[in-house]
């Protein structure tokens, strides 16, 4: 195996693996606020013990549905940041998006930069075009945040 080899496999797709972790790692904590706070207010739960809700049952209605929008938000955070990351993959010879980018900082050519970075500002708005109708159809309408 080459060196150029070497540089090809692994870095690239560990970097766009590793960017989103902070952000998940971040909601991942606020989800678990969000429980703690449905836990530690007896107002929201004391309704679904009193009908006899089973703790299953109570984590599918009310705290689960409490946090998606936490939930969703990170996903979307996270799978953002995943698709701006991979374009800093031709640093160590990936290819991708970036290439264009680093070629056209090389040689000084706006025209040569856009070829990268439009379509990769496309794919990530398109991706949080489609992570947000994924959110309307998931977080409850009283949850969802305004327009």
């Amino acid at each position: 195996m080459t060196s150029s080899a070497a540089i090809d496999d692994a870095p690239a797709p560990a970097t766009a693996d590793a960017a989103p972790v902070p952000p998940s790692l971040r909601t991942w904590f606020r989800v678990h606020c969000a429980l703690d706070v449905a836990c530690a207010i007896p107002l929201l739960l004391f309704p679904a013990r009193a009908l006899g809700l089973p703790p299953r049952a109570r984590l599918r209605m009310i705290e689960l549905p409490l946090a998606m929008p936490f939930i969703v938000a990170g996903i979307k955070t996270s799978a953002v940041i995943a698709v701006g990351t991979a374009t800093v993959g031709a640093l160590v010879g990936a290819g991708g998006f970036g290439q264009p980018i680093l070629t056209g900082i090389r040689l000084d050519d706006f025209g040569l930069i856009l070829q990268g970075a439009v379509p990769a500002a496309v794919m990530a708005l398109a991706l949080e075009a489609l992570l947000g109708a994924v959110e309307r159809r998931v977080v409850p309408r009283g949850l969802r945040p305004p327009r």
